[in-house]
């Protein structure tokens, strides 16, 4: 036994011998090919424009002016490009609703906005005012009144003040005409655009400083 355990050890350092040596053929089974795939990433959608960005390109060229731009959600279609002094935002003719307004302001020394939105089950046919109003952003900063989700209550009116000098609107309710435009002069004083009937659905809107 003992001699059979040597003859094998020596057959395999011989073995191990030969494959170190120069000129030994070594065959090397490589591991199997993986296939990687890459997925090519989506291009990203642009940024919608804000409120904000259009005030501050008008501001940009008219740094002494006043301007004011604005845009509206419309239930079931989404936010709508900004517009700015007294352009039309909204739909008319159509029933869509306004769900939520973005404004944002230039040389007014700052603004503010509410909302007054429609109530499900209302008790005296009207409508109901946001908790409380926006924070004043500062000239150039977004206002957002309203909400963009999709169970949100549409907009039957809205409130929005200046610090310096008057703001102007007009407004359309579905079903409805144009209004007559209303100013209102800096705070606190407010301009309030729409309807306070719960039956009322804001359905377009023209702003001006």
């Amino acid at each position: 036994m003992k001699d059979k355990d040597e003859k094998k050890r020596a057959e395999t350092a011989e073995t191990a011998g030969s494959a170190a040596r120069p000129g030994a053929v070594v065959t090397v089974t490589p591991p199997r090919a993986t296939a990687t795939v890459t997925q090519k990433a989506k291009p990203a959608k642009p940024r919608k424009d804000t409120a904000a960005d259009a005030v501050r390109r008008l501001a940009t060229n008219d740094p002494g002016g006043r301007h004011i731009c604005y845009r509206a959600y419309i239930s079931q279609q989404g936010w709508q490009e900004p517009v700015c002094d007294g352009t039309l935002a909204g739909t008319t003719g159509g029933g869509q609703t306004i769900n939520a307004l973005n404004i944002a302001a230039y040389g007014v020394n700052g603004s503010a906005a509410n909302a007054f939105v429609h109530v499900a089950k209302s008790k005296d046919g009207k409508g109901r005012w946001s908790p409380s109003w926006t924070a004043i952003a500062a000239d150039g900063e977004n206002n957002y009144v309203g909400s963009a989700r999709g169970d949100a209550p549409a907009l039957l009116g809205f409130a929005v003040n200046v610090g310096s000098g008057r703001v102007c609107h007009s407004a359309r309710l579905r079903g409805g005409g144009w209004g007559p435009q209303i100013c209102a002069d800096k705070r606190p004083s407010y301009l309030f655009g729409g309807s306070v009937d719960n039956d009322a659905r804001l359905e377009a809107i023209k702003l001006t400083v």
